[in-house]
């Protein structure tokens, strides 16, 4: 059974990973014109399909291993640390505070706050969150940054601040 020699398997796999006929030739140390003339051959052609099969599998594969590495399931838990970090830092921003209780009341779909809560809820995004961000602060004795001493209107403004970028 005939067998292609190095040069020609060296083009062929130019061939197949997309160089041209040039650029293969001159990759595995042929001319054009040899090249040209091995695309008429079937089993060159054989071996450049069987390559660009191989390379498209090997392709495929990166994409997985990437897609995998930086998919929603392994992303979540690391977003929420981040998250956790910031809310639990003391020395942090108010401002970035906010973002943050921002951020997990659009995760969970908090977009607004009823009045009818009982609570004399003023209905603005992120409200119930910082109310629990506040309770667990006193409940736990974590010293976050103290927002109860600003008015429903100020803690607005403050909130609307930080999502304007400040």
């Amino acid at each position: 059974m005939r067998q292609l020699n190095a040069v020609q398997l060296k083009a062929a796999q130019g061939i197949a990973s997309g160089l041209s006929q040039g650029e293969a030739a001159k990759a595995a140390g042929a001319s054009r014109r040899s090249v040209v003339r091995w695309l008429s051959d079937p089993l060159f052609l054989q071996k450049v399909s069987e390559l660009r099969g191989e390379i498209h599998q090997v392709k495929v594969e990166v994409i997985r291993e990437t897609t995998r590495e930086f998919s929603l399931e392994n992303l979540i838990p690391k977003a929420l640390n981040v998250v956790g970090e910031v809310l639990g830092d003391t020395d942090e921003r108010t401002a970035n505070k906010l973002k943050a209780c921002s951020l997990i009341g659009n995760w969970v779909g908090l977009r607004s706050v009823s009045s009818s809560d009982g609570e004399g809820g003023s209905g603005f995004p992120g409200e119930a969150y910082l109310k629990e961000c506040e309770a667990r602060r006193v409940e736990s004795g974590i010293e976050y940054e103290d927002l109860s001493h600003l008015s429903d209107e100020e803690l607005k403004k403050l909130y609307f601040q930080t999502l304007a970028g400040d």
